[in-house]
């Protein structure tokens, strides 16, 4: 009897040490995250790439990737915007974002995703800028081998009562935009999760 239970013990130790081993965090690896958009200018409406050198995104660990996103919540700092263009920044800077209401802050969170299967699907995130917060949706992808979220879709900067900023970029920049700054921007997410540490 005793045999027998020693063995069922072993067995069940066995069988847990399994479960636990298929199982697998994701963590977010500490300042290792970037968000990237892109403008357009000109009646042929012309891509302008840019970046915030500033991004810091918080969330916690969780053995599902759903809700490891759910959790996921960002900070900006505008003023570190880069184009790779020292002037254009300034411009971008002084015109479009100093004028905020919330100062040099953009702020978001994630309030809902919707699994399309194990490794993309769509999210919900709350976006705060220039004083007005507004639900976004972006589509998101998950490189199982490169341990990276990447997540994109485009806003209105419309919706944010930016149309004052929007006007003076717009001035400030005439000839080079022929007269004409879109409002929307395409937006992009890359963040770079930890090695999986499995049990």
């Amino acid at each position: 009897m005793k045999k027998f239970m020693l063995i069922s013990i072993i067995l069940l130790s066995f069988q847990v040490f399994a479960q636990n081993a298929d199982s697998c965090q994701y963590t977010a690896e500490k300042n290792n995250a970037s968000v990237t958009w892109t403008a357009f200018k000109t009646p042929e409406k012309v891509g302008v790439g840019g970046a915030f050198d500033t991004v810091m995104v918080t969330g916690m660990s969780h053995e599902k990737l759903e809700d490891f996103i759910l959790g996921l919540q960002f900070t900006i700092n505008a003023d570190s915007v880069n184009t790779k263009n020292k002037g254009r920044d300034v411009k971008i800077y002084k015109h479009f974002f100093s004028p905020m209401k919330s100062g040099d802050l953009i702020r978001g969170f994630v309030t809902n995703v919707k699994e399309k299967d194990a490794t993309s699907g769509k999210l919900d995130f709350q976006l705060w800028l220039n004083g007005v917060s507004k639900s976004e949706a972006l589509e998101y992808k998950f490189d199982k081998q490169k341990r990276q979220l990447v997540a994109e879709g485009k806003i209105d900067v419309l919706d944010y009562s930016m149309s004052k900023p929007l006007k003076a970029l717009n001035k400030a920049c005439y000839a080079l935009h022929k007269g004409k700054t879109w409002s929307d921007v395409n937006i992009k997410l890359v963040m770079q999760l930890a090695p999986c540490f499995k049990f």
